[in-house]
């Protein structure tokens, strides 16, 4: 999946071929161009009862230090994708 800013500098969030992480967490890096990460979107698994019971998920979002803030916009906006895409429906 690729994210663009408005001057077209684009991220990209590799995330694995498998996702539904039962009994484990599921990570998605975000990567830059030249292969450097600067950030991660986390699914995290929230035990047998609550992923059973609930469609809530939880998730962690990191960032490296010297992103702009719409860059990290940017990657809070494609963690609700993944969401949407992978885990709803």
């Amino acid at each position: 999946m690729s994210i663009f800013d408005e001057e077209s500098h684009n991220l990209y969030i590799n995330g694995p071929f498998v996702t539904c992480g039962l009994y484990r967490d599921v990570s998605f890096d975000v990567m830059t161009k030249d292969g450097g990460t600067v950030g991660t979107v986390r699914k995290e698994w929230a035990g047998l009862e609550q992923e059973k019971q609930s469609d809530c998920d939880n998730y962690v979002i990191e960032f490296d230090g010297n992103l702009r803030s719409d860059q990290k916009a940017l990657i809070l906006s494609a963690a609700i994708l993944i969401d949407y895409t992978f885990y709803e429906g």
